[in-house]
């Protein structure tokens, strides 16, 4: 499932541009059990942490691997 909140997520953390990428990018990393969990940790992660306004990178597992809070004014306030 690739929605707003998923794009977001995924061109913030790691650069995917475009819904034809995400979904590549997708069946590389999305497990074949227990993906309809994996999918919806998605969206909220996205919704929630990754939020459209005001993220919330100190919140964030994905914080480690994200190409924007690697290039944020938030990583430099660490």
């Amino acid at each position: 499932m690739v929605d707003s909140n998923v794009m977001r997520l995924l061109g913030r953390a790691f650069g995917v541009k475009g819904p034809r990428d995400a979904i590549e990018f997708l069946w590389g990393i999305v497990p074949e059990s227990g993906h309809e969990f994996f999918n919806y940790g998605l969206v909220d992660l996205g919704a929630y942490v990754c939020a459209y306004r005001g993220p919330k990178c100190s919140e964030c597992p994905l914080r480690p691997y994200c190409e924007y809070y690697a290039s944020s004014t938030a990583s430099r306030a660490r």
